[in-house]
């Protein structure tokens, strides 16, 4: 403390001197004048010094108070903690996670790391089921989003499902679970996921042709899937028939989804950023302005979806079931009652009788286009790719969908569900890869202590990264990094095994477990199977397939495929079957090694 203060002194000193040599320059009638100006020089050199010198202790106070002794971590700077590394080469921070951790593991450093961000918080990253099934479960009631998850995510999810905590919570998960019932995936969404896909396969056919005149035509299927589950999910959630993204020319945006991608990519920078710092660098940079146009397309889209509701006769809205109807009718949770679930769809009373606001009906829509559009479609996206980059998967899934599905025919619910089994496999090995949400975070209310010892601070963020710990031979062996589907099958390849939540959290777990996972598989493998067995894919340049930071897993540039079709599912073709094996990338678990390699 004692050398800051003669820092300030010396600065102050410093300022004075150069005052005083100005001043033996001026002589005359302008002393007075250069006289006044050296008093505010001082001023402002003294007030100066004193704010950098406050500013340096309260750097080294956050230093003192978040980092911790106990746990490893990278050597932070100074007064600036680890917020530095944290933005610098964003888009590698998974790569960079994962070879953080493996390097902690193969030190005997065990599961747990952390890093701290001044006037932010501590982050306790952890990859060991057994504490996360502690957060998720065990405790659940002491780990939340809480403000500063809120705060980073408050422009596209507001109040919503993932956003919130308590009966707020609880009230939209209740409302939406009766959206995931198996009589509506079988009587309803099905068909909604077949249409949609018969579109996928119209676009992917066109190029095909056009492939085989030799024109050279290639397609980014990430945009088609992300068009395909827009207009899914915009139809069984909201009852929107008319967005119809995937029947537009190839190259034609779609105002919404940009606006939501760049959206997330916005608000992921905040994550290692104090409030402070993402309020003062999003004003600088641009981001502020980029933020405010792109919520107001976002958010416009919502409000025209709900006007148009309100506008319908009592008697339409009445009949309707989809998740809108059910928000709508949906009462707030009372004053008082936080454990209570207040539904209009509830056998209990509901003690308030408000209902929402058309603001936070729009917020309970965002969070779950979020959660119908861009985790499918990624998860389809990133599985096709390691699909293609996998001949003997590839083949092996062929041979499934011939014995159970022949003759082209469309696999039913019952086959989606209980016999494809090498199908939902595929898939599951894919998000174990890639999963749609690579990192995830809660905050502590109250101080505790993990199964394996650790002690967590009231206020610190407890983090775990699925994505890394999809990759770690701890959990998955010694074939860890390659794309292997029969993982997830007992020794007869008659039964699909699952790890566990904990050992697999691509979907969350305990009371938060994701309401649309069994959507995911029927909708994803339902799209694989007419994908797979109709076309022949070819990466154009897999070395150059890798992720971009957001709050999901997006592609960086696409998923830039050449494609032709398979013997006997092209116009007139009467050619035997193409080969099992696909071109431009090699076998045995090549993706998942060439996306570390690339940016090691």
């Amino acid at each position: 403390m004692e050398t800051l203060h003669v820092s300030a002194t010396a600065v102050a000193a410093t300022a004075d001197a150069v005052v005083r040599s100005l001043l033996q320059i001026r002589v005359g009638s302008g002393i007075s004048e250069w006289s006044s100006w050296a008093s505010w020089i001082r001023l402002v050199a003294t007030l100066g010094a004193s704010a950098a010198s406050a500013i340096v202790i309260l750097l080294l106070r956050e230093r003192r108070l978040k980092l911790r002794r106990d746990l490893p971590t990278t050597p932070p700077h100074l007064l600036l903690g680890h917020a530095r590394g944290l933005l610098r080469r964003q888009g590698e921070r998974l790569h960079r996670a994962w070879r953080r951790q493996r390097a902690y593991l193969d030190a005997g450093l065990g599961p747990n790391s952390h890093v701290y961000v001044p006037f932010g918080a501590t982050y306790v990253t952890t990859c060991e089921p057994l504490n996360l099934e502690h957060v998720l479960k065990l405790n659940f009631e002491n780990y939340v989003k809480g403000p500063k998850f809120h705060a980073i995510h408050a422009p596209l999810l507001g109040n919503g499902i993932f956003a919130s905590d308590g009966p707020h919570w609880k009230a939209q998960r209740k409302a939406a679970s009766h959206l995931f019932s198996v009589a509506a995936f079988r009587d309803h969404y099905l068909d909604v996921f077949r249409e949609r896909c018969r579109a996928v396969v119209a676009k992917l056919a066109l190029a095909a042709d056009q492939s085989e005149n030799g024109a050279e035509v290639t397609v980014d299927l990430s945009d088609y899937l992300y068009r395909f589950t827009l207009d899914s999910f915009m139809a069984i959630g909201f009852g929107l028939e008319d967005l119809q993204a995937l029947d537009a020319p190839d190259g034609t945006p779609v105002p919404f989804a940009i606006a939501f991608d760049e959206t997330q990519r916005i608000l992921n920078k905040r994550f290692n950023m104090s409030e402070l710092q993402w309020t003062l660098a999003e004003w600088l940079n641009g981001d502020r302005a980029r933020l405010q146009q792109y919520t107001a397309t976002i958010h416009g889209l919502a409000h025209e979806i709900i006007a148009a509701r309100h506008a319908e006769p009592a008697e339409v809205s009445a009949a309707r079931k989809d998740l809108l109807a059910r928000f709508m009718a949906l009462r707030k949770p009372a004053e008082g009652d936080a454990g209570l679930i207040l539904s209009a769809t509830s056998d209990s009373a509901c003690p308030s009788s408000t209902t929402y606001s058309d603001t936070e009906l729009r917020d309970m829509i965002l969070n779950f286009v979020i959660a119908g559009r861009d985790t499918t479609a990624q998860s389809l996206s990133w599985t096709m790719f390691e699909l293609i980059c996998n001949p003997r998967a590839l083949a092996a899934f062929r041979a499934e969908i011939d014995r159970v599905c022949p003759d082209g025919a469309e696999p039913d619910y019952h086959a989606l569900t209980k016999e494809l089994k090498y199908g939902q496999a595929v898939l599951s090995e894919g998000l174990r890869l890639h999963p749609s949400v690579p990192t995830e975070i809660k905050f502590a209310v109250y101080d505790d202590v993990w199964p394996d010892g650790t002690r967590i601070r009231a206020g610190e963020g407890v983090v775990w990264i699925p994505w890394v710990m999809g990759r770690l031979t701890e959990l998955w062996g010694d074939d860890a990094a390659e794309y292997r589907p029969e993982r997830w099958l007992d020794e007869h390849g008659g039964k699909n095994k699952h790890p566990g939540p904990f050992k697999y959290p691509v979907f969350n777990a305990g009371p938060r477990t994701c309401l649309g996972q069994q959507m995911v598989m029927l909708q994803g493998v339902a799209c694989l199977v007419e994908l797979v067995r109709r076309f022949d894919f070819e990466v154009v340049d897999p070395a150059a397939v890798t992720y971009q930071p957001a709050l999901t897993l997006q592609f960086k540039d696409g998923l830039m495929l050449r494609v032709r079709h398979r013997g006997g599912f092209g116009p007139g073709s009467a050619s035997a079957p193409a080969s099992a094996s696909s071109r431009g990338c090699d076998d045995g678990g090549a993706a998942a090694s060439a996306l570390i390699a690339a940016t090691a």
